[in-house]
């Protein structure tokens, strides 16, 4: 009989070890690599002193170099030859450190203020140091109010000289003595007529006197040495407003509540005749309908020479050797002499001596040295000109 196939056998199931049972339940309980890491983190951040992020690279040893930058004229070792520089840098002596100073000038020599603008009551900078963006620098001071500067008009009025120096663009020594009676000061004299205010770290609360700080008061006090118009601007009084305020504080004196001009000439006839107009106008332009011996005009020499001179200032012709004021200055003056003899009728001719007044040769006594007249030293300059053209040519 044919033989049965066989039945297929089940596989034998391969049974568990003990050891293999006890493996497998602990793997489902016991947390895994990255939890583990992330509890040892937190362990290593719970521990004192521990670093919240990677540390920061280290600054570089000197300030950032910047491009075009506002420099420092002023030499090393030179000294302080004007007044606001002298002023300012007794306020650096007085409100910052020693290190402060010396790198602030370190800064200002090397150019790292990039902007300086100067406003009624504040100075705004942007000095570039060590880290990527550059620091702004605030200084603050007070401006004085309309009714101070009339009363500082009404001092300069009194002191003429120190006027004709503040007019003509420079600031004398003794330009204080015109704001210590009002209890005021042109340049901040004490520490705490300057608040400063700036966005360097290192500064306490976002202020003091730090190294930037007394860079931009260097350069401040160069500028205004240049330009002493800086100075009353920063003090809230705009360039060219000083000589009109003067000007109306000697019409208010003169004339009392209601400003009236110093002189009002009327002659009659002409003071109240018809102008013409049109094509008429111009062609009686030169005319005069009176007399101009009837003007009643009070001739007298100006309390200071040459004030319009003084006002301009120097030349605007640079390495010129043409001496341009020099010699507007002399010509002012033989006129105004000549105006005044006319006036006062001392301009008369020279008479020739007769020849019985003729002294002989051996009796003519000997030249008495006199101080030369404008007229003579404008004659001097042009003689002098005449002969350096002969040459050239």
């Amino acid at each position: 009989m044919p033989d049965k196939p066989d039945k297929p056998t089940k596989p034998t199931p391969r049974p568990k070890t003990p050891g293999k049972i006890a493996s497998d339940a602990t793997t489902d309980r016991a947390p895994d690599t990255t939890e583990k890491a992330v509890q040892a983190l937190r362990e290593s951040l719970t521990k004192p002193n521990a670093p919240m992020r990677p540390h920061p690279r280290p600054l570089p040893t000197k300030p950032r170099r910047v491009s075009g930058g506002i420099r420092l004229k002023r030499k090393e070792g030179e000294e302080l030859a004007s007044v606001p520089e002298r002023r300012l840098m007794r306020l650096l002596e007085l409100s910052a450190g020693p290190s402060a100073i010396e790198e602030g000038t370190e800064y200002a020599r090397l150019g790292q203020t990039r902007t300086l603008v100067v406003e009624p009551g504040l100075v705004r900078a942007s000095v570039q140091g060590r880290r990527t963006r550059s620091y702004d620098i605030q200084l603050k001071v007070d401006a004085f109010t309309p009714e101070q500067w009339d009363a500082v008009a009404d001092q300069l009025n009194e002191q003429p000289h120190i006027a004709a120096e503040v007019l003509g663009g420079r600031l004398p020594a003794d330009v204080e003595h015109v704001f210590e009676p009002l209890g005021l000061s042109l340049l901040p004299a004490s520490p705490d007529a300057v608040r400063v205010v700036t966005t360097c770290p290192d500064s306490p609360e976002g202020g003091g006197w730090s190294k930037h700080a007394c860079c931009v008061v260097m350069l401040l006090s160069e500028r205004i040495a240049a330009d002493p118009s800086v100075a009353f601007t920063l003090r809230g009084l705009p360039d060219g407003e000083l000589a009109e305020r003067m000007s109306h504080r000697r019409l208010l004196s003169a004339g009392g509540a209601n400003p009236k001009p110093i002189y009002q000439p009327r002659v009659e006839g002409a003071s109240d005749a018809a102008l013409p107009e049109g094509e008429a106008l111009l062609e009686r332009f030169w005319e005069s309908p009176a007399d101009l011996d009837a003007l009643d005009l009070a001739l007298e020499p100006p309390p200071v020479p040459t004030p319009m001179l003084r006002r301009l200032g120097s030349s605007p012709f640079e390495d010129a050797k043409f001496p341009l004021v020099g010699l507007l200055a002399t010509c002012y003056e033989v006129a105004r002499e000549r105006l005044l003899k006319e006036e006062s009728g001392e301009a008369d001719e020279p008479r020739a001596p007769a020849e019985e007044e003729t002294p002989a040769a051996e009796d003519k006594p000997e030249p008495v040295s006199r101080p030369k007249t404008a007229e003579e030293r404008a004659a001097a300059i042009r003689a002098k000109m005449m002969g350096k053209a002969n040459r050239r040519k």
